[in-house]
Formats: structure tokens, sequence, C-alpha cells
């Protein structure tokens, strides 16, 4: 069994390329995850502000 695992060794170039690889990623997700933070704070401003102008209406009528 400890064969197998000798043929499926990588070499440490091939592992920094995988870290290189999962870091990239990683840090992609990452300002998309803030970017989508962003939104949704932006959008639930804006409905909160929809919401009391509606609100407004509805007791100025």
């Amino acid at each position: 069994m400890s064969d197998l695992f000798k043929t499926n060794e990588l070499s440490k170039e091939e592992l920094i390329v995988i870290y290189e690889r999962i870091s990239k990623d990683y840090q992609k997700e990452t300002q998309e995850n803030a970017q989508l933070k962003k939104d949704i704070k932006f959008y639930k401003s804006e409905i909160e502000r929809l919401e009391k102008l509606i609100s407004y209406f509805k007791t100025n009528r």
C-alpha cells in the first residue's frame, strides 16, 4: 500500500502550483463576497427607503 502513496506524491513545484491556484480562487471568492455584501447593504437601504415612502403616501392621502 505504501507504493501506491509513493506513486501519487506530488513534487514541490506541483504543490506550489496547486497552492497558488487555490489561493487565487480564494481571493477571487473573497472579493466577490465583499461585493455581494455591499450590494445587499445597498438594496436593503433602498427597500427601507421605499417602505418609508410607501408609508408616507399611505398616511398622507
